[in-house]
């Protein structure tokens, strides 16, 4: 009884362990809302967002996160309902925002890049991606929009290139991550016509990304932008790989491995 017990507890520790985890920032859009990628004006640079293509403020107030997890379980998500996510710049005004306990919040993948935005009255329109977040079928990004009250419980949300940082904050108000952003260890020079960004990994294994800091030096200045999708950096030659965290196990595998071993102990009492 004494090693079933035991068993049973190590096989709820190991699924439990599914549910924890931590977001990551990968980039921010620090382009003034009158000013484009590199250089103004629409044919004075070829430098774009691989999502809004060229234009002028690069899609206005948003930033992405990666969700790394801080555990190797297969397919391990994190639970982000009540998480807040503040923000400070010294050429925009502070602020913070907090999500509601939406159901469609309780598991989000490991691998999964998480978008925030503040639609502006003349910006690009973006989609909630709600309906079609599927990491099964190999759809990654999860994009929220600050105006939809069904994942937004309260706040607002803006960008800048002033030494703009963001905190991240679970539901019981632990720091996740953060701050991070320009100021913070090496990372710094973000102009108004750039994205600050994580120019990392092209190949790395899970630890490697869940040893990712705000002190580390992978932080840097850009005009590559990727809005929803894998960071590019020098010269678009280098783009991120998430394959090692993005790994979803047959279903209830965990479970049934664990009810095969309650299997053989019953067995060998008998």
């Amino acid at each position: 009884m004494k090693q079933t017990k035991t068993l049973l507890a190590f096989i709820s520790l190991a699924l439990a362990s599914q549910a924890s985890g931590a977001l990551i920032l990968n980039e921010y859009n620090a382009v003034r809302a009158d000013r484009w990628l590199d250089a103004d004006g629409l044919a004075a640079s070829t430098a774009s967002d691989t999502f809004f293509g060229r234009i002028v403020g690069n899609g206005g107030r948003w930033f992405e996160t990666l969700v790394v997890g801080n555990s190797s379980v297969p397919g391990a998500t994190i639970d982000i309902r009540g998480w807040s996510f503040g923000w400070t710049s010294t050429d925009v005004a502070s602020g913070s925002f907090t999500l509601t306990n939406n159901a469609a919040l309780s598991a989000v993948h490991r691998g999964t890049l998480l978008t925030f935005f503040s639609q502006d009255a003349s910006g690009p329109n973006v989609e909630t991606n709600f309906n079609t977040y599927d990491p099964t079928n190999g759809n990654w990004w999860l994009n929220i929009n600050l105006a939809d009250g069904a994942y937004i419980a309260s706040g607002t949300l803006d960008t800048g290139n002033g030494n703009w940082q963001l905190t991240i904050r679970d539901a019981s108000n632990a720091v996740v991550f953060g701050p991070a952003g320009e100021g913070v260890g090496t990372f710094s020079g973000v102009s108004s016509r750039e994205v600050g960004k994580l120019e990392a990994f092209t190949s790395a294994t899970i630890t490697e990304w869940q040893g990712i800091t705000p002190n580390s030096i992978e932080y840097e200045d850009g005009t590559s932008s990727t809005f929803g999708s894998a960071n590019l950096w020098s010269g678009a030659s280098n783009q991120q790989d998430f394959s090692s965290l993005r790994v979803i196990p047959e279903p209830s595998t965990a479970l049934l491995g664990g009810l095969g071993l309650l299997a053989l102990l019953r067995r060998s009492r008998k």
